[in-house]
């Protein structure tokens, strides 16, 4: 139960910031995991105005924040797919953080835009690089991954499933691989 209540409340942050609605738009009923896929919790919630989001969420260790994850914003004209690090504590503008993945690291910012403790990759060709070698750390030992932060934190996640979490998003939520 404990590791659901961190899932959620974890997801109901990162889903205000990723609809980017205005305050006045309500949640209709509650953020619910739908499933979960190897290490990864699919979450999803719905808005009064027909927005809707679904996350993969990896926990640090898995079960406790900080939170790696996929998203996939529906709503509007512009459905909106992310892949994100949310740190224990607030960033600044333009801070990074390294995610390491076997021999590869790839810098995630916090951009002056982002809400709180979000770090994103830095362009779409990034993206692409940690999906594809998440793809291949799921079929490889250690099946690990980490993501390394300018405080000297190392926080632990799991690759297993990757493709098929991504497979699930793509068919369930909308989400397009950038």
């Amino acid at each position: 139960m404990r590791i659901m209540n961190l899932v959620l409340a974890g997801m109901l942050a990162i889903g205000v910031a990723a609809t980017a609605q205005a305050d006045h738009i309500k949640e209709t009923g509650v953020a619910t995991v739908n499933t979960r896929i190897g290490p990864w919790y699919i979450v999803r919630t719905n808005y009064e105005d027909g927005s809707r989001v679904c996350w993969a969420v990896n926990l640090n260790y898995g079960n406790r924040d900080p939170a790696f994850a996929y998203l996939a914003a529906r709503g509007g004209d512009h459905p909106t797919s992310i892949m994100r690090f949310d740190a224990k504590r607030s960033a600044k503008a333009n801070e990074t953080v390294t995610l390491v993945i076997g021999n590869e690291e790839v810098k995630l910012i916090h951009g002056s835009e982002d809400v709180g403790n979000a770090f994103r990759p830095m362009t779409i060709l990034d993206s692409r690089k940690i999906t594809s070698l998440l793809e291949a750390r799921q079929n490889q030992s250690p099946k690990t991954f980490y993501v390394v932060d300018s405080h000297g934190g190392k926080f632990k996640y799991d690759a297993r499933s990757t493709t098929k979490m991504i497979s699930y998003l793509e068919k369930n939520c909308g989400y397009k691989r950038n």
